[in-house]
């Protein structure tokens, strides 16, 4: 997208988020996180790490061809009504830097129900360039009533895509129609603002959706429709039991859930329960499931007695790790393959996910263990958080080629016990 910026070929540049942190420090300042290497601009967001902060921001742009910057800004309520001035300044970390943008000089709305503030403004073409190719080297700062000459500041840079996700459960509805209700949604921003969503449905199926949202509420109150995911113009996929498609969603509204995703929630509604079926807050960052592996749970039985465990680690829609490990006695360098595969209890399935196939791979024969990266898509990890008891992990080896030890994905808690006693101690 580099490219797009110096032969003003594209209308949309770049996209650059921020989260600020509200100070009393003058000045205050962090690290930021380090800049996407690659190429690609996406939207993304970049922590301040701040002392003695009391409250957080989040800051989306759209920088266009012509110079155009499009903005929103999403503070906490108990500070929003004393803003007086919103910059965009040059300067490295923990410098004050000059200012370079009046963000509430141009067509600025400050919205207090929200708590958001949202405009345009315009800039040379110069500066439009550096926003695109360096955003590290700015910073955002907000001013206050309370103090005028102290910073509220954040780094804009390049990060990792935002992501939210979802585990929709029917007895987090307010209103239960149906308390075994399950399933999942992700909502994955694109540069140019539209969210690309999936929702997978366990129960009830997901041709019986009729509508699905992105509400402003916390767990368990209901809250307004922030974001209508416009299920009848979606795509179906009756057999992998999901939904898909995109929506266009204003700056304003990224930045509001951007700054607390736990505060808004999705819900999926059908003919039955037109209040909503299922619902669960957004999340970010990793989603974990687990498995205990066990030999009598193969289909075909080659040692019931034998046993071992996988930890899955979805630090992304795209990329996981996994760690897996058996008896030191069967040997790790005896496995010869690892894998997810789709298929409830009793029944085989397809492999989904290969846990060795990662380039940084390794094994450790002293604790029986082995790990690495592993790949995935959007979809499969909805499905999978959806219905964990729908996929499997697998392990295979020598004298088990079919498989030696497998048990199905689950969220669910794990308790371990021991019987202390001094008789046992060497």
């Amino acid at each position: 997208m580099r490219a797009h910026v110096r032969n003003r070929v594209s209308r949309s540049i770049a996209v650059l988020v921020a989260l600020f942190v509200f100070t009393a420090c003058s000045g205050g300042g962090g690290d930021p996180a380090a800049p996407d290497p690659t190429p690609a601009i996406e939207l993304g967001r970049v922590s301040a790490n701040l002392s003695d902060a009391e409250a957080q921001g989040a800051f989306v742009a759209r920088v266009l061809d012509d110079g155009t910057i499009e903005f929103a800004a999403a503070a906490e309520s108990d500070y929003f009504d004393d803003i007086v001035s919103m910059h965009l300044h040059r300067g490295e970390p923990g410098e004050a830097g000059s200012i370079e943008i009046d963000l509430l000089g141009g067509e600025t709305g400050m919205n207090s129900a929200s708590a958001t503030i949202a405009g345009t403004v315009t800039v040379d073409g110069a500066l439009a360039e550096s926003l695109a190719l360096a955003p590290d080297q700015y910073h955002i700062e907000i001013h206050t009533d309370g103090t005028p000459a102290a910073s509220v500041r954040g780094s804009l840079g390049f990060a990792a895509p935002i992501e939210w996700h979802s585990v929709l459960q029917g007895a987090e509805e307010t209103s239960v129609a149906d308390a075994n209700a399950r399933g999942a949604a992700s909502f994955a921003v694109s540069p140019t603002g539209d969210i690309d969503f999936v929702v997978a449905m366990r129960e009830p199926a997901v041709g019986d959706l009729v509508a699905g949202h992105i509400h402003a509420g916390v767990a368990g109150s209901d809250g307004p429709v922030l974001v209508d995911l416009d299920l009848a113009g979606a795509t179906v996929d009756a057999v992998g039991g999901f939904v898909s498609g995109a929506v266009r969603v204003d700056l304003e509204r990224l930045a509001r859930i951007q700054l607390d995703p736990g505060s808004f929630y999705a819900n999926v509604h059908t003919a039955a329960a037109p209040s909503g079926v299922a619902r669960g807050q957004l999340r970010q960052g990793t989603a974990e499931l687990w498995a205990v592996l066990r030999g009598d749970e193969e289909t075909t039985v080659i040692d019931a007695a034998a046993t071992g465990g996988v930890t899955l680690e979805l630090l992304s829609f795209t990329l996981g790790r996994a760690i897996f490990a058996v008896p030191q006695e069967l040997g790790i360098n005896g496995v010869i393959g690892a894998h997810v595969h789709e298929g409830p209890a009793g029944i085989d399935g397809g492999i989904v996910i290969d846990l060795r196939a990662g380039s940084d791979y390794s094994t450790s024969e002293p604790t029986g263990s082995a790990e690495g990266e592993i790949e995935l898509d959007q979809t499969l990890f909805t499905r999978i958080l959806a219905n964990p008891d729908g996929f499997y992990a697998n392990v295979h080896t020598v004298a088990a080629p079919a498989g030696l030890v497998r048990g199905q994905l689950t969220q669910a808690p794990e308790s371990f016990f021991a019987d202390l006693r001094g008789a046992e101690e060497t």
